[in-house]
């Protein structure tokens, strides 16, 4: 006997109450994005507190990662971590201008010009490609 089947033989509960948390339950386990995305967010949590992000900055980061779900496309062999730091570092530069070289994240998860610019580039190029309004 599964979960849904019994509750769905539960009387106690309603009708739109079965539907609920039968929806919840495939929305868990159908859905392998959800618990990605639930990592890079922890990801996220952590590097933007050693980058010392405000909560527009870090809201900003998250909206990147949320709209960015496949990160193969940013850098095929960067971790979770180097691409998230990547997002940090540049979100952080774009409103206060910074040593990105000597952040100790920039240390800490083995990063480099080359992947910076990379990574940078292709966020830019995502965000270009996926917009509404194109220039001619």
């Amino acid at each position: 006997m599964g979960v849904a089947s019994s509750i769905l033989n539960n009387d106690s509960l309603k009708n739109n109450q079965k539907y609920h948390r039968i929806m919840k339950l495939e929305a868990r386990y159908n859905n392998p994005h959800a618990s990605d995305f639930h990592h890079k967010k922890r990801i996220l949590d952590y590097i933007s507190n050693e980058c010392n992000l405000n909560n527009f900055e870090k809201k900003e980061c998250l909206d990147i990662i949320e709209k960015i779900s496949n990160f193969d496309l940013l850098c095929k062999n960067c971790s979770n971590e180097q691409i998230i730091s990547v997002i940090c570092l540049r979100t952080k530069n774009k409103y206060r201008k910074i040593e990105i070289e000597r952040h100790k994240i920039w240390k800490e998860h083995d990063l480099s010009f080359k992947r910076y610019i990379t990574i940078s580039d292709r966020i830019g190029d995502y965000f270009y490609k996926h917009s509404y309004i194109k220039s001619f």
